[in-house]
């Protein structure tokens, strides 16, 4: 909306959570929000998840203006910095939903199994009275979601990882997946992480879960909200369900021992992806924050654990990787490390798109 030419600019900040906003007010009572939005997100290491935080853009993520009665009254969405700017008459206050769309993209955290409570985080917006007419505009300002003080951080840094894992697939293959949202809550989701399909059957809905850990006890417990590694292997099985079908028996695959050729193929290959899209051979699982963390799997594909051979997911991960690595993982122009210098370099691009090239063979069923 086009704001008056005698609108009266104030200063005003927004607090909650350590949020803070830019507003500009017009005479029509419409109230401009500007600014950003970040949250914390923690990295993987050898000891468990890093103890301090990383802040990174919440892109693309759902916004909404809500005035004193809750009722909507301007809704927008960040963009790739995590900037916005939305327009709405008596705003207090700015909702931030864990939910990415971007170009056909969908993605959701969500607090049920259903997908349908999405996990959202509010910052108050007050404007000080007495603001001279003439203040200058600021920009800057923040809304700072941090990993430390609510479990939004981890929601966003879902959304943000499972939304980058897509741009990815439609980087190597043209396709743009169907909506994906995810089940996690801290001490919610404390059975596994994997892929539970459509939901429900016909909704064209897809969904993964994700480890909650034990209520309270995110720096001891398998929480998997920061670990990429693993979300991006869940969605590897979701790519692989809807561009190249699926060759597993399901089942237990305890890594250190050989299964089913068809499960160790499914499963190597939801690694691989994993490791394609971030670009690095490091497949790690973390149970809880350094110090008193530790890791559940800390594996480089360059040198694939043993056993190794026919029902190996290592060694399905390792070649593939191979096959993979020193190529360039997308538009970005960055590749993926090369750390044995073997001389291949197909690309992912090339090796997803001869796994749907396999797939649609009468009778395919892979295996390595």
């Amino acid at each position: 909306m086009r704001l008056a030419p005698t609108v009266a600019l104030l200063l005003l900040a927004v607090s909650c959570g350590g949020a803070q906003r830019h507003t500009e007010r017009g005479h029509d009572g419409v109230v401009r929000v500007a600014g950003r939005v970040t949250y914390g997100a923690r990295r993987e290491q050898a000891s468990g998840l890093s103890p301090t935080e990383e802040m990174r853009p919440a892109r693309w993520v759902a916004l909404r203006l809500l005035d004193a009665a809750g009722t909507e009254v301007g809704r927008g969405r960040t963009n790739a910095a995590g900037d916005f700017a939305i327009d709405g008459a008596g705003a207090v206050r700015v909702e931030v939903a864990a939910h990415a769309e971007l170009d056909g993209l969908d993605v959701s955290t969500a607090h049920d199994s259903g997908g349908r409570e999405i996990h959202t985080y509010a910052a108050s917006v007050t404007a000080p009275l007495g603001a001279p007419a003439h203040a200058p505009f600021e920009t800057g300002l923040e809304i700072e979601i941090r990993d430390g003080e609510t479990e939004m951080a981890g929601a966003l840094h879902i959304v943000d990882t499972i939304l980058r894992g897509l741009e990815r697939v439609r980087d190597w293959t043209g396709e743009t997946l169907p909506s994906v949202y995810v089940y996690w809550g801290r001490g919610v989701t404390t059975d596994w992480s994997y892929y539970r399909g459509e939901m429900p059957a016909g909704s064209g809905r897809f969904c993964l879960e994700l480890l909650g850990g034990q209520p309270g006890q995110q720096a001891s417990t398998d929480t998997d909200e920061h670990d990429e590694a693993i979300m991006l292997h869940e969605l590897g099985h979701f790519v692989m369900d809807r561009l190249s079908g699926d060759s597993s028996i399901g089942g237990m695959h305890p890594r250190g021992v050989l299964v089913d050729p068809g499960v160790a193929w499914e499963e190597g290959r939801a690694t691989w992806f994993a490791t394609a899209v971030l670009g690095l051979p490091f497949y790690r699982d973390t149970i809880g924050i350094a110090p008193d963390g530790s890791t559940r799997v800390d594996e480089n594909l360059e040198t694939p654990q043993q056993p190794r051979g026919l029902g190996s997911e290592t060694s399905v991960a390792g070649i593939l990787w191979d096959l993979s690595d020193g190529a360039e993982a997308g538009p970005a122009g960055a590749s993926l490390l090369d750390g044995d210098d073997d001389g291949v370099a197909l690309g992912p691009a090339a090796v997803l798109t001869a796994m749907i090239t396999q797939a649609h063979q009468p009778g395919s069923c892979a295996s390595i």
